[in-house]
């Protein structure tokens, strides 16, 4: 037996300033997988709203307005032996860097990570995502996945 059902689904929008839970702009960055001690090399990034200049994606990412932003890093950081690589983002603004995150394998050969924290930045801040290996190891760094939300406080 067919029933012919319908639905009807019946909201409102809301209108005024955003909540909390809600964010100015976003960017999703994807990077290559990194075999070598140095920076990450973006492939493609996506901008929420598309005309956003909060941030700046092209051979750095930077940001051009200060406010409180939510970083969120995910990935997979392995190696066969016991060097205890690590992966770091620093903020780096008017020649002052500072860690932001940093994952390190702590002789695990293989981890898959995410994190997140808030961070209050300037304007022109400048993101660097490294990783640091002894010159003898295998280390890699892949799938890696930052999300830059600025919230609008």
């Amino acid at each position: 037996m067919e029933e012919n059902i319908e639905y009807v689904i019946d909201f409102i929008l809301p209108k005024g300033k955003p909540g909390y839970g809600s964010f100015e702009a976003l960017t999703y960055i994807t990077f290559q997988n990194q075999i070598n001690n140095g920076s990450l090399t973006s492939l493609k990034a996506l901008k929420i709203p598309r005309n956003t200049n909060i941030f700046n994606v092209t051979n750095n990412i930077i940001i051009e307005h200060t406010g409180c932003y939510i970083f969120t890093i995910s990935g997979l950081l392995k190696e066969s032996g016991n060097t205890n690589p690590l992966f770091n983002i620093q903020l780096e603004n008017n020649g002052i860097s500072e860690n932001l995150i940093t994952v390190n394998l702590n002789l695990e050969q293989k981890l898959y990570f995410s994190q997140t924290k808030v961070k209050n930045c300037q304007k022109n801040t400048i993101i660097k995502l490294t990783l640091q290996k002894a010159n003898n190891s295998d280390a890699s760094l892949e799938g890696a996945n930052l999300i830059i939300k600025k919230l609008p406080l």
